[in-house]
């Protein structure tokens, strides 16, 4: 019948259809499968997948890409989807660093007819609202007068956010900062201008830095360096910090905070502060008693070429102190130590390229400091020195080490000989670390013209036969060390120079 017949009709042609649209997904996925083939083909072929590089686990990824700047860590992130991904992931970005070119655009400067770097103020804000939660480190470095803007700008940013995350959390402009280390160092050496605005950070650019740090209230370190601020200033540098982190912050550096000597008082506002960088000139007497009743485990008084002058801690304070003091001069120019006498002073660092060995100072550090363990000279030399034995530190060296017996810890840039370093390594009991530059060490056989030195025939003839040879002196220094020991390269003391950073 005619009924039928259209029935059937409409059957074969849903039958049809359903076929059709089965035939087109079945083609859309073999093309699709074809396609990721062709892209695991294509990054075989340039070499994304060798060795698993982008297989590897989100932990490892993490890790590499908290080394990298931002621009380093865009640059990984195009080169396969799964380091895309990790670009994202939160551990990535708790390390943020702030320098000169962050975030900025160039403009062209018609006042200075030059281009400067000016912060771009709409990804700044980007940056906040996407990663500024993650953020847990935080480094502001400064190292031009442009530069300085740049940050005085990227500062007001974070503290509006702040404001408003405290005001509405809800707000779509606001942020809730999670950051426990903070870090500033004010560019200072501006030759171009006069000495008046080189020195002294003051004004807007300390409101500034004053309003920020109120703000971060889940802060564990402060570092400030190079601030050179006035008396008036100066004083009130950490009022708004003393209220909001006096219970929480347990490391703080004050690097010159002041140009001219001033006692801080500061430092003692925070009572669980376990390791305290500070100037000497910015110490006292009452500040030296305060902490010595608190819970200050180590106190590192740092000189650097900003250091002025400073007048030293009477000595029955220091004798209340129960923290150990680090003594630590860091400049390109020659700096004196301003001694701190009766101070429980441990260790005592030189990292100067231009500070010459001096006997007077070896002897001034074994008459006030009997219980030292560590000592050196780091940086590579920037003078030149003599092969004499008379113009060397040989004997004056030797001697320090005999009148410390404590010291665990040597740090040797300068010449000295194989039999010298034979006779360190013997007189020295507890001496476990003995670093010495390969291009420093001379093979000679002078121990005769060390005075006091009462040594038996077989001491002599012992060092007779090993110091003839680099490789005899470093098999007998390894044996009496109990290490495996070699004198070092220029460019591993160097590398062990940038891991002892001064602050």
């Amino acid at each position: 019948s005619e009924e039928e017949s259209e029935a059937e009709r409409r059957r074969r042609e849903s039958l049809s259809f359903s076929e059709l649209i089965s035939t087109k997904i079945r083609l859309w996925e073999e093309r699709h499968a074809l396609d990721d083939q062709e892209m695991e083909k294509e990054e075989d072929e340039r070499g994304e997948n060798v060795d698993g590089w982008a297989l590897l686990p989100d932990i490892v990824l993490e890790k590499i890409f908290s080394y990298l700047s931002i621009e380093k860590k865009y640059y990984a992130s195009v080169t396969c989807r799964n380091w895309y991904r990790a670009f994202h992931l939160p551990r990535v970005w708790w390390d943020f660093v702030m320098n000169d070119t962050t975030l900025t655009r160039c403009r062209f400067d018609y006042g200075e007819k030059c281009w400067r770097h000016v912060l771009e103020h709409h990804r700044t804000q980007e940056m906040i609202r996407n990663i500024g939660n993650r953020i847990r480190s935080l480094s502001l470095h400064p190292t031009s007068f442009a530069g300085l803007f740049a940050h005085f700008h990227f500062m007001n940013h974070l503290s509006s956010y702040a404001e408003r995350y405290l005001n509405d959390p809800t707000s779509p402009n606001a942020c809730q900062f999670n950051v426990e280390s903070f870090r500033f160092s004010f560019f200072c050496d501006i030759k171009t201008r006069d000495e008046h605005f080189i020195y002294g950070t003051g004004g807007e650019i300390l409101g500034c830095l004053k309003r920020l740090i109120g703000k971060l209230t889940k802060l564990r370190s402060l570092r400030l360096f190079d601030l050179l601020l006035d008396e008036a200033e100066a004083l009130n540098l950490l009022d708004d910090a003393c209220m909001t982190l006096c219970e929480r912050l347990t490391h703080l550096a004050l690097i010159n905070a002041s140009k001219y000597p001033l006692e801080l008082l500061h430092p003692a506002a925070f009572v669980n502060l376990v390791k305290l960088y500070i100037s000497p000139q910015n110490l006292g007497d009452e500040l030296v008693q305060v902490l010595s009743a608190g819970s200050l485990e180590e106190m590192h008084i740092v000189q650097n070429s900003y250091t002025e002058t400073a007048v030293a801690v009477s000595a029955k304070c220091w004798m209340l102190a129960s923290f150990k003091v680090y003594l630590r001069t860091w400049s390109n120019v020659h700096r004196d130590i301003v001694w701190q006498e009766k101070a429980p002073c441990v260790s005592v660092i030189y990292d100067s390229p231009m500070t010459k060995p001096s006997q007077d100072a070896m002897l001034t550090i074994t008459d006030l400091y009997p219980g030292l363990t560590e000592f050196g000279y780091l940086t590579i030399p920037r003078f030149r020195s003599s092969r004499k034995f008379v113009n060397r530190i040989d004997a004056p060296l030797l001697r320090f080490c005999r009148r410390c017996p404590y010291l665990t810890t040597l740090y040797v840039r300068d010449r000295i000989s194989t039999s010298t370093a034979l006779l360190i390594a013997s007189m020295s009991p507890n001496l476990k670390y003995f670093i010495v530059r390969r291009n420093a060490w001379l093979k000679k056989r002078d121990y005769m013209f060390h005075d006091d030195l009462h040594l038996d025939y077989n001491f002599r003839e012992w060092i007779k036969i090993n110091c003839d040879s680099y490789e005899k002196t470093s098999r007998e220094i390894s044996k009496i060390l109990g290490i495996s020991w070699r004198p070092m390269s220029d460019k591993e003391f160097k590398i062990l120079c940038q891991q002892r950073p001064a602050y």
